[in-house]
Formats: C-alpha cells, structure tokens, sequence
C-alpha cells in the first residue's frame, strides 16, 4: 500500500466520522417539585420556557411533569417555536402529537410527549418550548405544569396577548434531541436562521468528500491487491 493510498484513507475516515453525528443530547430541567401553575386558562393560556440547542438533530421525543384541572374534554399539546425578541415567535416549527395527562393537580406525572413529525433544531440556537391545549381556553377545565426548585430559565406565560416571565423557576421536563443516522445532506434545513443553515450544507459536502476519498482508497487498495496479489500490503513506498 503506496503513501497515497494511505492518505486517501486516513483523511476519507477522519472527514466522514467528524462530519457525521453519532450520539443524541438531552435538555434537562430535572429537580424537585416546588409548586405547579396552570395553562389552558384565561389568562395563562400558554406556557414556555427557552432551551439552547446541543447539537444539530430532531426533537422526537420529551417529557413533561403535567396535570389535569378538572376533566379536559380536550387535548393538550406542545410546540416548538424560534426565539423573537426574548419571548416565543408565536409560529410553530412543529407541533406534538396531543396528549393528555394521567395525573390530576396537584399530582403531577411524567408524560411522554411525542413528536410523530420531528422537529430540526440547530445546535446553538435558542428555541421555545411551549405548552398549549387544542380547544378553548377555560380556567376549569384546564391544565397545570410543575416547576422545580432550579432557576435557570424561569417558566413564562401567554395572557392571549403578550408573554411574560410568571417567576424565575425552572419547568419540570426534558427535550432530546436526536442525532440523525444519515449524512447532514439529507436533513431539511428550510426552518434553520441563515448561519446554521449555511453549516448543515458545508458539512454535507464535507462528509461527501471523505466519502470520495474512502472510495478511491478502496479501489487503489483493491487494484493494488488484485496486480500483486496481497503481499503488496506489506510494501510501503
């Protein structure tokens, strides 16, 4: 195996596993239960915390500490929006499926919350996750959310006409966010702002290029092998 042969097939390999995701991340507000507040209501009609992406993936899955007020006829769901001046964008990325708590308030379970339509997310980016209900906003029946002790990113609230900071702790809950198992070529990136955007492409086009490379270290390694028979392995010029 020639110079050339071995540097087609340690740059092919370096480029595509630097390019290429393997693990997922998680965003965690895990802690003990302070209080609850409740959503779906009159005047609280959403509610949100931010997140800063840890990677560029999809959110397909989270789970969330929440509650039933009375008996919703109803669904409760989640989306997630951009950033817009510190608060929510009020436009959807993506929505969850609906979902309906098992426990009532104050009983706050975890409830897996799913998103059958994963949502792209841009590591670095901040993003919303916001708490919602399907139908008409009534204070009984509603639903309630639970905070924990943590006050990092404070839990913020929707009146129907403006968002603002409820208190300064935490929503009880966790987003992962998953790594995808096929090239960054293949990923949508219509919802990404202009940078992150930018970065998807460029990595696509560097994972291709360690992709060539592999292949050409492969067929000069195969035609090396098929002239001189496998003893050429041990000759490196």
């Amino acid at each position: 195996m020639n110079k050339k042969t071995v540097t087609l097939l340690i740059a092919g390999l370096f480029i595509v596993l630097k390019t290429t995701a393997f693990a997922d991340c998680q965003i965690t507000q895990l802690g003990s239960r302070y209080t609850d507040y409740r959503f779906g209501g009159v005047s609280d009609q959403q509610a949100a915390f931010p997140f800063l992406a840890c990677q560029n993936g999809e959110i397909a899955s989270s789970t969330m500490w929440v509650s039933v007020i009375g008996a919703p006829a109803d669904h409760a769901i989640a989306h997630i929006e951009t950033d817009s001046g510190g608060v929510p964008s009020g436009t959807p990325l993506g929505s969850s499926d609906t979902f309906t708590p098992t426990g009532s308030e104050p009983t706050n379970n975890p409830t897996q919350v799913s998103f059958s339509a994963p949502v792209d997310v841009y590591n670095g980016i901040t993003y919303w996750y916001v708490l919602d209900r399907t139908g008409s906003y009534n204070n009984n029946p509603a639903y309630a959310y639970e905070v924990i002790t943590t006050t990092n990113n404070g839990n913020w609230q929707y009146n129907g006409s403006s968002w603002a900071m409820h208190d300064s702790y935490d929503i009880h809950g966790l987003i992962e966010i998953r790594s995808t198992s096929t090239p960054p070529i293949t990923r949508a990136s219509s919802t990404a702002p202009y940078l992150s955007s930018f970065l998807v492409n460029y990595s696509s086009l560097l994972w291709l290029l360690g992709a060539c490379f592999l292949v050409l270290a492969i067929v000069k390694l195969s035609y090396d092998v098929w002239m001189g028979g496998w003893g050429i392995l041990s000759k490196y010029e």
